[in-house]
Order: structure tokens, then sequence, then C-alpha cells
């Protein structure tokens, strides 16, 4: 019997990110997860570089206060969100091989039941509103760019905006692209993702 091919159109794709290293990135180099300083420069770059519009904003909802980050030792919370979304786009990529997609052709958020999902966006997104600097969405200092993971301690800001902050303005901000489904684990040092995409024809 000849073999069959695969009956679905879906792809799969997944990735591995270790944690230490993406905290090494966005602080000074330091090592200790408690008294690691944040480089503002450093940091808004490789926002910029991983996260569009939408994600930024989601991400200083959830952590709208750097200062309070540093104080409580949260940086390393910040890592393993990072992380998590960073796996999540390699795994989006992989999936939707061979179109060869960017960081900003995906954005990372949660459905209505709070479970993680992929929005692979059409092209006219991808080089217009998506790609603009931090400085056109919102003028913050360097003190205010960033927020604290952990949305069981609601710190600063609302409850309900901290857990939802993956949630802002789908709908409104008028997204238009494929949705993928996710899975994101975290163990220990390493957060990995994998992703079921739809074939395009």
């Amino acid at each position: 019997m000849p073999l069959r091919p695969f009956p679905w159109p879906l792809r799969v794709g997944t990735d591995i990110c270790y944690v230490p290293r993406i905290h090494q990135l966005i602080t000074r180099g330091t090592q200790g997860r408690q008294q690691a300083n944040l480089n503002p420069e450093r940091f808004s770059r490789f926002l910029r570089k991983l996260f569009g519009n939408h994600e930024i904003r989601a991400f200083q909802a959830r952590w709208p206060n750097a200062d309070e980050a540093l104080q409580n030792g949260r940086t390393y919370e910040m890592a393993q969100y990072i992380a998590a979304r960073w796996a999540a786009k390699e795994a989006v990529i992989k999936a939707n091989a061979p179109r060869k997609l960017g960081f900003h052709d995906i954005v990372i958020a949660k459905n209505d039941f709070r479970e993680p999902i992929a929005i692979v966006l059409d092209k006219p997104w991808t080089r217009g509103l998506l790609c603009k600097p931090v400085n056109d969405i919102e003028e913050r200092d360097s003190s205010h760019f960033i927020q604290c993971s952990d949305s069981d301690r609601p710190e600063s800001g609302s409850e309900n905006a901290r857990k939802n902050h993956d949630r802002l303005n789908l709908e409104s901000e008028g997204l238009h692209g494929q949705i993928a489904r996710l899975s994101i684990s975290h163990d220990g040092e390493y957060v990995t993702a994998a992703c079921l995409a739809a074939c395009e024809a």
C-alpha cells in the first residue's frame, strides 16, 4: 500500500527559550535575579525588535512602572514573560514555513478563554502600523516604560487590567490576520512553545 499524505492542511512548529539569556539581554549583564538593573536603552531596543505596537501596549499595561519592578526584584519575571513570547513567535514562524515571517508579522495575545493565541497578520499591517517606533505609540520616560508580571499580585493598576493585558484592543485595533493555536509551558529556566497553524494555499 502506498504512503498516504497527511490528511489535514495543518503545520506544527515548536521552540524553546532559555530565560537567563533573555534576562541578560534586558539588564546590565548582572547574573543575580534580585539585584539586576534594567538597561533602558537596551531594553527599549529589544522590545521594539520583538513586539509590535499592540504587544508593547499590553506589556506596559502589565508593568506600568519600571521602578516598582526593580524594587520588587521582578526583572526575572519580565524575562520569563518575554521569553515565552519569543518562543511562541519562533514556533509560529516554523509552523508557517515556507512562508517567510518576522517577529512583527505575529501578535501573541489571549482569547476570551485566556488561552494564548497567535495572529499572523495580513501584509498591510506588517508594513504599517505595527512597525512604528515606540515613541509613536506613547511617549514615556524610561522609568515608566515597563510592567511587572505576576497577575496574582496587583500592586499597581487594576487587577482586571493586569489579568487582561494580552487582550487589550484586539478588536478595536481592527487587526486582520489568521489565528493560530498556541501552547506555552514554563519549566525552570526554560520556556517552550508549540504552534498549530493552518497551511495557506
